[in-house]
């Protein structure tokens, strides 16, 4: 994820609010602020398939490791 790319459905622990096609937040376990990107899953195929991608990344937050 921080590396820009799309959220596998496998890493989302929770979809709040949100329906396929919406912007949704991207979070960290610990609450830190991942990135931006399109819903591409409903909340029921996310935590039951467990397979493909789950987020389209739009904007990521990059590291500042250098």
């Amino acid at each position: 994820m921080k590396q820009g790319r799309s959220v596998m459905a496998r890493f989302v622990i929770d979809v709040r609010n949100a329906v396929p096609g919406d912007e949704v937040a991207i979070y960290s376990e610990d609450g830190e602020f991942l990135g931006v990107g399109r819903l591409l899953l409903s909340k029921d195929e996310v935590l039951s398939v467990g397979r493909g991608v789950a987020v389209k990344l739009r904007h990521h937050v990059g590291t500042s490791e250098g």
